[in-house]
């Protein structure tokens, strides 16, 4: 399909369900949205920027054919989870036909927390989000809302920089030192996303993005934070829901800026 006509479609898509998804996040429509998507993902092998595209393009056209389903279709620069860790020095394993991972570089935590605050100008995969931001928007000629990339929360970026065992075990025998490395990776993300969104541009920003729904009407920022599942409530509490509602924050004082003043912000976390 020309991609042409994809965005013919998904102009027909957006006429169709972006007031009432807007209504559904306000809180003005009572009811429930349904939610189906194409089994084709991005989540999967993203060597090249050339990959990503191609994978986008490909979920995209799939997407804007499923007529039973309240959502919009976005693209997303996804790159693994490992973003964040690649500004504090993890180098990234590739893999052909599947999807990265990367390798921690610190395993105590002392070292973690007196690691310098990383230039996200020097990290090689921050660097290749922003080049992909640009080829997406090229490729579709800016017509088609994008999401950030896949944001991991600083408690699970924290555990691909540092040795996991040697995080938890930290959170109980010295949490002054693990407040401080979190701390420093809630102020990357912040910084790093502000980044994106200027990237990308107020009026294409698909919010809150990633697993979830995603337009420039919605606001807020999808935070994956699966370490929740194994931290107990008590340390969850003290390490990684703090970390998680500084996000939030700053993504709601972002989201007033760019949308009119009766749209609904809330925090978006995957657990």
């Amino acid at each position: 399909m020309e991609m042409g006509r994809i965005v013919e479609l998904f102009e027909q898509r957006r006429a169709e369900r972006e007031r009432r998804i807007a209504d559904f996040f306000r809180d003005t429509r009572p009811g429930f949205l349904i939610v189906q998507r194409p089994e084709f993902t991005v989540y999967s092998h993203c060597n090249t920027i050339a990959d990503i595209c191609t994978h986008n393009r490909q979920y995209l056209e799939q997407w804007v054919q499923v007529e039973h389903t309240d959502e919009l279709p976005y693209l997303e620069p996804w790159m693994g989870t490992g973003v964040y860790a690649n500004a504090y020095g993890c180098p990234y394993h590739w893999r052909e036909n599947d999807s990265p991972h990367v390798l921690y570089r610190y395993h105590h935590i002392e070292e973690a927390a007196a690691a310098p605050y990383p230039d996200w100008r020097e990290s090689e995969i921050m660097n290749r989000v922003l080049v992909c931001i640009d080829a997406l928007k090229e490729m579709t000629g800016g017509r088609i809302p994008i999401s950030m990339t896949d944001t991991q929360s600083p408690y699970d970026t924290a555990t691909l920089i540092l040795e996991a065992t040697e995080l938890f075990a930290a959170c109980y025998e010295a949490p002054a030192a693990v407040a401080a490395f979190l701390d420093r990776l809630t102020d990357l993300i912040i910084e790093f996303s502000r980044v994106q969104a200027e990237r990308i541009g107020s009026g294409l920003r698909a919010c809150p993005g990633h697993i979830f729904h995603g337009s420039p009407t919605l606001s807020g920022l999808a935070v994956s934070d699966d370490n929740l599942a194994v931290g107990s409530p008590a340390i969850n509490a003290q390490f990684a829901l703090p970390a998680d509602e500084r996000i939030s924050s700053a993504a709601r004082r972002r989201s007033r800026r760019s949308l009119p003043p009766s749209r609904t912000t809330r925090q978006h976390r995957s657990a």
